[in-house]
């Protein structure tokens, strides 16, 4: 998709005056986040399938841990507020404003992710998040991926999900993150001390 970033972003252009494109634009302030939310959609083999996600403490406190008290965060959800709300929670108890985004529709979501300024946070494994972060104007794209055991079984070497960009722009702002579930990291911490102890 690099290669013909410009042509795509003309081709998929929006009507961002109209509010049935573009209800709602991200102040030039906020920090953006897409949260996918596997967990509510496929709620017993999210998992098993590869589709693990951040805790909202991990989110709060890891994710976005350069946030400082009073920054502003919006984010897109697929689910209802109670699949959001302890995500909202996390970032309430660091004193971060944050609010979520109540469009009609994916569509008008969609324009929200690409109005992102200042910041713009996606998981990999979501082609609309991917493609929010190629079409958009975010200073700064965030694309991230999960570590986990089971992650890992389901999808092979290709757990972890990269992109050679070659298109210059695409290069200077988005980059990708690896984080590791608290179970990966706690096997980790097991396997290194029976490798220490057999030695």
């Amino acid at each position: 998709q690099d290669r013909y970033t410009d042509r795509l972003a003309k081709l998929f252009e929006y009507e961002v005056d109209k509010p049935e494109c573009c209800a709602e634009k991200a102040q030039p302030d906020e920090f953006v986040y897409h949260l996918r939310n596997f967990k509510n959609e496929m709620t017993k083999k999210f998992a098993t399938l590869g589709f693990e996600d951040l805790s909202p403490h991990q989110l709060a406190y890891e994710a976005f841990g350069h946030l400082k008290e009073g920054d502003r965060l919006s984010f897109t959800a697929r689910g209802g507020i109670e699949s959001v709300r302890p995500f909202m929670e996390a970032f309430e108890e660091r004193k971060i404003r944050v609010r979520v985004v109540k469009n009609r529709n994916d569509l008008q979501d969609f324009c929200y992710l690409l109005s992102a300024q200042r910041e713009l946070m996606v998981y990999t494994v979501s082609t609309y998040g991917a493609w929010a972060a190629w079409l958009g104007n975010a200073s700064r794209v965030r694309m991230y991926t999960i570590q986990s055991a089971q992650r890992m079984r389901a999808w092979g070497d290709d757990w972890k999900l990269n992109y050679n960009f070659t298109n210059p722009v695409l290069r200077g702002r988005v980059q990708f993150e690896v984080y590791k579930t608290a179970e990966y990291m706690e096997q980790e911490k097991k396997e290194k001390g029976m490798l220490e102890t057999a030695q």
